[in-house]
């Protein structure tokens, strides 16, 4: 490796440090039922969001993104945060038992650093890296700042340009501190979201109660299989490792009665997956709407509807999504791609959708588990991730459906990529309700020492 290249590496991590290191100065992100991984997942994910409402503040401001104001503002804003928001009573250790890492753990950690040997090698590097993630990230390191006036070039309409730019920021700010661009260095982003994915899952099924054997089963399945489509796949260096993610960090909050920091979690996830891609704008708004309708439907037992929480829930995405459609319309970023609901479509979709699943290769034959859907909805308390994850795929039919252009070549070049949102989070999903077929609907509690155990075993 080179000077360069280790220096982008220690780019990466320092950014990363800082942003998880303002994540844990935030208040109310975690409880004690939260194991300490899963806790610097969620501060992870909520420091970035935070970092890309400095950014645009910045912008807003006019303000250059200098090296030392990057870092400056977000020593600040961890000073700040740790003054005003961090209460010690909030952030109580994790009554979680401590977890042992396990077969299931390494079978997963090989299957990441399959995907990070390939990622860093740009072997499996997504074509939109070069076409306009990356492209864009190295712009706004040059213009030092969100280049706006680059994005509403004529002849950048192929840009998707009125994607939110969380990930362009974080390759901009990554190359700032390094002192160049380094695409090598840039994948380690992917590469990072894929662990934190594992890590939430693993949080997921812990929470849930599941035993140790279908647990390990699960998480090494499904690092397997996430792994093999993002080399087979080639999907390194985009941003929907990004919504995946936030999908998976949202599984704890949804699979138990609403609470406030299940709605804090909720609230990031949503914001999270906003400020990365359009599709995650839909997605941000199902999380809301879902919790929303969990939040409402509590009160009619007697529950006082918690309005703070709500806000909590809402204001992330919100803050996310009205800044940058003000600019998508400022600037005229808008494609005029999508319509109404195109019937006459239908056959050569559905063709498509049919290909995608039996012979594409990136996959292996797991994009069936979409079928899973209705199958994993006759568990009572997957309910909530279910309707997340079919609403949020009945968006991505809808697009295809009001798409103005032939849309076959956008299935066939597409549709790889948004099963990597959905698919970790059903396999996850199926783990749970697997376990819950074998052992019954017993539904775990945590014990005072943060173990989770069926009822049963409790009396």
């Amino acid at each position: 490796m080179t000077l360069w290249g280790a220096a982008s590496c220690l780019a990466v991590a320092l950014v990363v440090a800082l942003l998880m290191l303002l994540g844990t100065r935030l208040r109310g992100l975690s409880s004690e039922r939260d194991g300490e991984a899963f806790r610097l997942v969620v501060a992870s994910i909520a420091g970035a969001v935070v970092f890309y409402l400095l950014l645009t503040g910045l912008d807003l401001l006019r303000i250059p993104w200098h090296p030392l104001v990057l870092v400056g503002i977000l020593g600040g804003a961890i000073a700040l945060a740790h003054r005003y928001l961090h209460i010690p009573a909030l952030h109580a250790p994790s009554t979680a038992a401590k977890a042992r890492l396990s077969w299931g753990d390494g079978i997963a950690l090989f299957a990441l650093a399959a995907f990070a040997w390939f990622a860093v090698s740009l072997c499996n590097v997504i074509p939109d890296f070069y076409f306009h993630w990356g492209l864009k990230g190295e712009r706004f390191f040059l213009a030092r700042g969100t280049d706006y006036d680059f994005l509403a070039m004529p002849w950048n309409e192929v840009l998707a340009r009125d994607y939110p730019t969380l990930l362009p920021d974080l390759y901009a700010a990554t190359a700032l501190l390094a002192g160049r661009f380094s695409a090598r260095a840039m994948m380690l982003w992917s590469v990072g979201a894929f662990g934190m994915l594992l890590l939430a899952g693993r949080e997921a099924l812990r929470q849930a109660g599941v035993v140790r054997f279908v647990a390990e089963s699960t998480l090494a399945l499904t690092a397997l299989a996430v792994a093999g489509a993002g080399i087979r796949g080639n999907m390194a260096g985009g941003a929907d490792w990004m919504i995946s993610l936030a999908l998976v960090v949202a599984m704890p909050a949804l699979m138990r009665p609403p609470d406030r920091v299940g709605n804090v979690q909720l609230g990031v996830a949503a914001a999270f997956a906003a400020a990365s891609k359009v599709e995650g704008s839909v997605l941000a708004a199902i999380l809301i709407v879902v919790q929303g309708v969990r939040d409402l439907a509590g009160t009619r037992s007697g529950r006082r509807f918690d309005f703070p929480a709500f806000a909590a829930l809402l204001v992330p995405a919100l803050a996310v999504v009205v800044h940058w459609q003000a600019e998508v319309r400022r600037f005229h970023l808008a494609r005029p791609y999508y319509g109404g609901i195109n019937l006459h479509h239908g056959q050569a979709i559905l063709s498509a959708l049919r290909y995608e699943l039996t012979a594409s290769p990136t996959w292996h034959g797991l994009a069936y588990s979409l079928l899973l859907l209705p199958l994993l909805a006759f568990r009572r308390r997957l309910r909530p991730v279910v309707a997340v994850l079919a609403m949020q795929l009945a968006f991505y039919l809808y697009s295809y459906f009001s798409f103005l252009f032939d849309p076959v070549p956008l299935v066939l070049t597409s549709f790889d990529r948004l099963e990597l949102h959905l698919v970790p989070a059903i396999l996850f999903a199926s783990g749970i309700a697997l376990d819950a077929g074998a052992h019954g609907s017993r539904a775990p509690e945590l014990t005072a020492r943060g173990a989770m155990v069926p009822k049963a075993c409790q009396e």
